[in-house]
């Protein structure tokens, strides 16, 4: 469970998280939501989406530094479709999920199953995209998402959770020194190219936090660009600097439409949304409407 808090007209901006056949929905503290990237099983529609050739990236192509293959299974979801005929494969894109966790999160999947979803591209998504989940274990888990046709990563998210992790609110401090976090933002995003060219700056974004039955985490959430304007944004630990999520250039982009109508849906009132999501495997989250605790 996610739970965040925004009132009024400080939220200035939402953005749209990422989620299996599912609506997800993260808010935060001090004014930035993280809303939800919605797609619904079996109702979709068909989008032309144009790609520059060539296309596809395979996993055999420039293996990460020092990376070897681990022995995990991989799953299709119960309640996925397949890919079509322009689409990678769902071992390839569950392999070239696994390399990019491997680089951010230096995971472990020996052992691990990863369960894909794939989504067609449809009128609110314009990229189609496989989902891989590799369920909680020890209060550890795993989530991508990458491009169905070219396999460019999307979204990358680790979860850890511990149950002494300190406050869970709004730590005032960090709103302003916060050097540390925008340093690892910035070392991030260089040593692992997170945006293409010339890295150009890094902005704090939001605080939030995430739980689960294995304990808590607070975060903190900043955007990196580069001198062309491509983002990414990282996600931190605030119990330990730990790198938790990147969310990549395109599908920022993609979300950025979502964005802007969440904003124009909220600002003129104060809410909490809490999101729920059922244990792994089934695929349904419950978000609800509250008034606001700051009223």
């Amino acid at each position: 469970m996610k739970a965040t808090i925004g009132k009024g007209k400080e939220l200035k901006t939402i953005v749209l998280g990422t989620a299996a056949a599912i609506t997800a929905c993260t808010l935060v503290f001090g004014g930035l939501a993280q809303g939800a990237k919605a797609a619904e099983t079996n109702k979709t529609t068909s989008v032309a989406t144009s790609y520059s050739a060539p296309v596809v990236q395979t996993a055999k192509e420039s293996l990460p530094s020092g990376y070897v293959k681990a022995d995990y299974q991989v799953k299709l979801h119960d309640l996925s479709g397949q890919g079509t005929a322009n689409d990678l494969g769902m071992s390839e894109a569950a392999e070239l999920g696994a390399q990019n966790l491997w680089t951010l999160f230096q995971a472990d999947l020996k052992g691990k199953t990863i369960v894909m979803s794939y989504h067609p591209a449809t009128a609110l998504d314009p990229r189609a995209t496989w989902y891989g989940e590799v369920a909680e274990a020890d209060g550890q888990s795993y989530t991508f998402e990458v491009d169905a046709v070219t396999g460019d990563p999307r979204v990358a998210h680790q979860g850890q959770y511990w149950k002494n992790a300190g406050s869970l609110g709004l730590d005032k401090k960090l709103l302003k020194q916060h050097d540390d976090f925008t340093k690892l933002a910035k070392e991030m995003a260089e040593n692992h190219k997170l945006v293409p060219g010339k890295f150009a700056s890094v902005e704090y974004v939001s605080q939030g936090y995430t739980s689960s039955n294995y304990g808590s985490n607070p975060d903190i959430t900043f955007m990196v660009k580069s001198e062309g304007g491509e983002r990414a944004q990282l996600t931190f630990s605030r119990y330990n600097k730990q790198l938790l999520s990147v969310e990549y250039d395109g599908w920022l982009k993609d979300m950025q439409p979502r964005e802007d109508a969440a904003v124009n849906s909220v600002a003129d009132k104060a809410y909490t949304l809490v999101e729920t999501q059922s244990e792994w495997g089934d695929g349904r989250i419950e978000m609800k409407e509250y008034p606001s605790l700051n009223q």
